[in-house]
């Protein structure tokens, strides 16, 4: 799934910007397809992908790491930054401690990967004596 398009950076960045740092679009589509997957692998552990929906807060997160990833190496500290605010938020989502909720206010669906609590051994080894 993608979260930001074209038009997203420009809103964001400016489109000259955009302009000078992707002139051919398959550039800017391998940008926005890496941001993409880098919040997918992320919100895994935690959500069921795909997404079904915009979710707004998503983004500037993708904005902000595609624009990060079109720069190369050389990008000014101000987008290095805001990639890694991105990736903060990113792992707040992932980790529960901010909310995903997509356009009209409902939360995203979490993955269906069983509970634990926190800081609890599962398997510790009294727990599994006679097994």
């Amino acid at each position: 799934m993608t979260y930001a398009t074209r038009k997203d950076l420009e809103t964001r960045f400016g489109a000259d910007e955009i302009a000078k740092l992707a002139d051919d679009e398959t550039v800017l589509a391998a940008a926005i397809a890496d941001a993409a997957a880098e919040i997918d692998s992320r919100l895994a552990v935690a959500y069921a992908l795909p997404l079904d929906g915009a979710f707004p807060a998503l983004v500037p997160i993708a904005a902000d790491l595609a624009r990060r990833r079109l720069y190369d190496e050389a990008a000014p500290e101000h987008v290095t930054t805001a990639a890694s605010e991105a990736r903060e938020r990113l792992g707040e989502i992932a980790d529960g401690t901010a909310a995903l909720v997509d356009s009209r206010g409902d939360p995203a669906p979490r993955a269906n990967a069983g509970t634990t609590t926190p800081g609890r051994q599962t398997f510790a080894t009294g727990r599994l004596a006679g097994f």
